[in-house]
């Protein structure tokens, strides 16, 4: 399986219409699979919490009404868009755009009512799991598999921002892939590329990353979000990493290993005529190994070469007499 590369815009769009199509241009350019936003309304987020909090979270709200534009201009420039719905109304909303799949944030995993409005659409789901313990993940997934969703793939995260990397603890994801049997991934909230270099490295499945167009910028999620060559770069080193791992599982010599890195090439020692005789001293062996291998040297001694052979070309087959 290919990993699946998300880019988090999280409100990065700076309620900016027009710079939330830039960051999906940025997010295309970098070869990422999805862009993704969040969809939720701050009044059902956080009624009772403190007006600092709640004028934060309704200034970072994607407007509903933007979401079909953005979505049709995110596949217009060949990427995904997904939303993590926080209400039932969000998910018929994504429904009715079309979205391929979904992501649950971390705070919903205990919203049971949430996850079975997302199982009924049987499309692919990504659980994150920060602020959640074993059981609170055990009760997501119970219900999600008994409601025979689509499929579920745990994404292990830190819901906090930025996450140190003394507390990223990417081996995680084996703990949840093994105790729910699930593929698994990494939601990165720590600084910098390299964590989530690792997790792909780990076996993660799914990386999802938080990216910006600059880190200058004010905003909640601005500070510890990735810049465009950094999205790049990121990209790039999942796919080289992905290519190291994916790698033949026997150990076997590669071609070119053989043919530089072994001494084992048959060479010509001195000039010889038609007809004379392959002999020990007659025979030399070095690289690179582009003729008769040495394991075959107690056979070809004795034998008559079939042209005028010169010191230091490799012997081949075609030179011998049968």
């Amino acid at each position: 399986m290919s990993i699946y590369i998300i880019g988090e815009v999280g409100s990065n769009f700076d309620a900016n219409f027009n710079q939330a199509k830039r960051l999906i241009d940025i997010a295309a350019t970098s070869g990422v699979n999805a862009v993704k936003f969040q969809l939720f309304k701050a009044e059902l987020l956080y009624p009772n919490g403190p007006k600092s909090v709640f004028d934060s979270v309704l200034k970072s709200k994607l407007p509903r009404e933007w979401v079909p534009e953005l979505k049709e201009y995110a596949e217009s420039v060949g990427i995904d868009f997904l939303a993590s719905p926080f209400d039932i109304e969000a998910v018929d909303l994504l429904e009715k755009v079309g979205v391929s799949a979904y992501k649950i944030a971390s705070s919903e995993v205990l919203n049971h009512e949430l996850l079975l409005r997302v199982a009924k659409t049987k499309k692919i789901i990504y659980l994150s799991t920060g602020m959640s313990t074993m059981a609170d993940i055990a009760e997501a997934v119970e219900i999600l598999d008994m409601n025979d969703s689509g499929e579920v793939i745990l994404l292990h995260c830190s819901s906090i921002y930025p996450t140190k990397f003394d507390e990223a603890n990417i081996n995680l994801m084996k703990v949840l892939g093994t105790a729910f049997n699930k593929k698994t991934g990494f939601s990165d909230h720590t600084l910098g590329i390299n964590i989530s270099l690792a997790a792909v490295a780990l076996g993660a499945v799914v990386i999802e990353k938080h990216f910006t167009i600059s880190r200058d910028l004010e905003g909640p999620d601005h500070s510890y979000a990735i810049e465009p060559d950094e999205l790049n770069k990121l990209v790039e080193g999942i796919h080289q990493i992905e290519l190291a791992v994916n790698g033949a599982r026997t150990k076997t010599l590669l071609p070119m290993e053989r043919q530089w890195g072994r001494l084992e090439g048959a060479y010509y020692k001195e000039d010889l005529d038609y007809g004379e005789e392959l002999r020990l001293e007659n025979i030399e062996i070095k690289r690179p190994a582009i003729g008769i291998q040495k394991r075959f040297q107690k056979i070809i001694i004795g034998k008559r070469v079939n042209k005028k052979a010169k010191n230091g070309e490799p012997i081949h087959w075609g030179d011998l007499m049968i």
